[in-house]
């Protein structure tokens, strides 16, 4: 695990600077505490800092092919190096480490750009062909691990994280307008933008070559989410327990310690399940919860841990976290939404004093069709279909905008058939959405860019997925959007950030593959979510784990937004630069609509705060001084975290 960064220089008689490579890798540290590594060539240079998980001894990179002619830079982890790298060698390469970066290089000279396709894992690399003088950029197939570029008029500037392509000489901080929208409607910032105008993120499956001035971006693999597969049930129980079993065996690979996040939810359980089969030593688990009961899923976390006797750690998080927003700013680099960002942080912090990696669950809710909203959609549209029809909707929707709200209930009906009335992806848009295009339009001043009722990149990966059935045309949708952009940046930046590396068993793209093949009723059925791997896990893991409702991991943002949280967010939010981004008349008009009650802007506040801590932290290089930690303290007590034992424990959360 490493963080990446490098540049070519466009003028090929310029010479790279070492100087400006080392400061551009400097900001990647907490991503590669252990090493740090620098190679140039004329134009172009590249830099690595290093997290040693695998061949700690050797695996120094850069790393280069036997004559010096194509060099590397890599972050993440090659699941089937072994077997790509026994092939090598049968061809006649040679190897002077045990690492899995050695076998990119000698599988570009084997297949060129195309290389990607071969590897097994979560990556991104840079090559540099000295022979060609072309730079290779690439992504795994669901970007877990990140990378950004940006192209001026000297050259391009690639690193894991915005911080790095920023220090490139001449850059501009300039904000991108239709980033913002984006922000304000998602919670998450879609690729290929980022919050920057001259920033831009490469997509996941992605490559881009550069050679002789000209860039080329391409995608290498995409997901057939057709059904195809003819199998019974008790077969697809089968092919699903095996490649899960491989999935998690393949990323127990490490040279040093390990564990598992461990929220107490079907996906998590599954992993932490898996891993004790495998393991002969009981499984460092950690968990996260809140002192609010309706958000804390530290219970049937515990449940989990006893069932299968694992080293267990956790920690309840409370408001006073607020504190951490400057640092969370930091390590994300853009303005993200998403409040688990604050718990997946502390969880990694937490797992990080055991270990320096650990197993996930994420992916699990789009593979299996394991979210709520799922269901609304569906009950949405067969309301739409038996009420309606198409020209009916159209009609419902225009007498709906001049109903008056009687009563909370009449509101919450007509709020229902007012999206029942919507087209298809309007009513996904407002499902998955936060700020409405009403709301945008009314907060954001008025820009140099055309604002789009649902973002483009959501309405893209729509379009792709026409051809799907309904559930599956969610899946599809989510996981090129949601899950790419928001839980997997969530992931890598708040572990990352710690020194610690994650890997997600459900990720596994071959474990898709076969899934995505199964008929959609293995995966939904008759409104229950992930029916396939409940059944599965039924005769593992605790029932209560199967039957709960699903909680999610973000905090509890309405309870949050009051009293100290308000009183300190007001004048961040009325005050200083916000006004040139949003009308004030709105944001005094949301804030009193939640100080009083009548309106739950929780989630509202929370990414306005996120953007106001961002904004002071990267376009004035400084903390927010109203969120500074030393404005909050936490009255005498500091959070706890207990281990299985029962001991309780002290963590300062500062």
């Amino acid at each position: 695990m490493c963080g990446i960064a490098g540049f070519v220089n466009r003028d090929p008689a310029r010479p790279a600077d070492e100087v400006l490579l080392r400061q551009m890798t400097r900001t990647l540290v907490h991503r590669g505490p252990d090493e740090e590594g620098y190679f140039t060539d004329g134009p172009a240079g590249l830099g690595m800092r290093r997290l040693r998980i695998i061949d700690l001894a050797g695996g120094k990179q850069p790393i280069a092919n036997e004559d010096g002619t194509v060099w590397v830079v890599f972050n993440g982890e090659i699941y089937n190096f072994r077997e790509l790298r026994q092939d090598l060698e049968g061809r006649g390469h040679r190897f002077t480490t045990n690492s899995d970066t050695e076998v990119i290089v000698h599988l570009y000279e084997e297949q060129g750009a195309g290389c990607a396709r071969a590897l097994h894992g979560m990556f991104a690399f840079a090559i540099w062909d000295r022979r060609t003088q072309t730079l290779t950029l690439a992504r795994d197939r669901f970007g877990k691990k990140p990378l950004y570029y940006a192209e001026t008029n000297d050259g391009l500037w690639f690193g894991s994280e915005i911080k790095a392509v920023l220090e490139a000489p001449h850059l501009t901080r300039e904000l991108n307008p239709t980033a913002l929208d984006d922000y304000l409607a998602l919670g998450y910032i879609p690729a290929p933008q980022s919050i920057f105008r001259a920033v831009q993120k490469l997509p996941a499956a992605s490559v881009l070559t550069l050679r002789a001035g000209r860039t080329t971006v391409r995608r290498y693999w995409r997901l057939d989410w057709q059904p195809s597969a003819q199998v019974d049930e008790r077969q697809a129980l089968e092919g699903l327990e095996a490649h899960l079993q491989d999935a998690v065996r393949c990323r127990l690979i490490a040279d040093v310690p390990f564990g598992a996040f461990l929220s107490g939810g079907v996906d998590s359980t599954t992993v932490v399940w898996l891993m004790s089969q495998t393991l002969r030593e009981p499984v460092k688990t950690f968990s996260i919860g809140f002192d609010q009961r309706e958000f804390n899923e530290l219970p049937y976390a515990r449940e989990v841990a006893d069932a299968f006797h694992t080293e267990h750690y956790e920690q309840v998080v409370e408001a006073d976290a607020l504190s951490l927003l400057p640092q969370l700013a930091h390590a994300f680099d853009e303005p993200f939404g998403d409040s688990s960002a604050l718990p997946t942080y502390l969880v990694s912090r937490l797992a990080r004093q055991h270990v320096t990696m650990a197993l996930s669950g994420d992916g699990g809710d789009e593979l299996f069709a394991g979210y709520a909203r799922y269901q609304r959609y569906l009950l949405l549209s067969r309301l739409r279909w038996l009420l309606l029809g198409a020209a009916g909707a159209r009609t419902l929707a225009a007498t709906l905008g001049t109903i008056g709200a009687a009563s909370a209930r009449l509101n919450r009906a007509t709020a229902a058939l007012r999206r029942a009335a919507l087209p298809p992806l309007a009513r996904y848009a407002q499902l998955v959405g936060l700020y409405t295009p009403e709301l945008r339009r009314e907060l954001l001043r008025a820009g140099d860019h055309t604002r789009h009722d649902v973002p483009l990149a959501v309405a893209g990966a729509w379009q792709d997925a026409l051809s799907f059935d309904p559930v599956r045309r969610l899946q599809a949708v989510d996981t090129d959007t949601y899950l790419i952009d928001d839980v997997l940046v969530k992931v890598d930046r708040a572990a990352m950030a710690n020194s610690l590396e994650t890997r997600a068993p459900l990720l596994d793209h071959r474990l898709w593959e076969y899934v995505a093949a199964l008929p959609t009723a293995y995966k939904f059925v008759n409104g229950e979510t992930k029916h396939l791997l409940r059944t599965l896990l039924r005769r593992h893991v605790p029932s209560a784990v199967l039957t709960r409702p699903k909680q999610g991991f973000a905090i509890p943002p309405a309870r949050w937004f009051r009293g100290n949280w308000l009183t300190t967010v007001r004048p961040l939010l009325l005050e200083g630069d916000m006004g040139q981004y949003f009308a004030r008349p709105c944001l005094e008009r949301i804030l009193q609509e939640h100080a009083t009650g009548r309106v739950d802007h929780g989630e509202h506040l929370w990414l306005l705060l996120i953007f106001a801590v961002w904004h002071e932290h990267y376009m004035h290089g400084r903390p927010s001084p109203s969120v500074h930690p030393a404005r909050f303290t936490y009255g005498g007590q500091e959070p706890r975290f207990v281990t299985a034992n029962g001991h309780a424990n002290k963590l300062s959360v500062i």
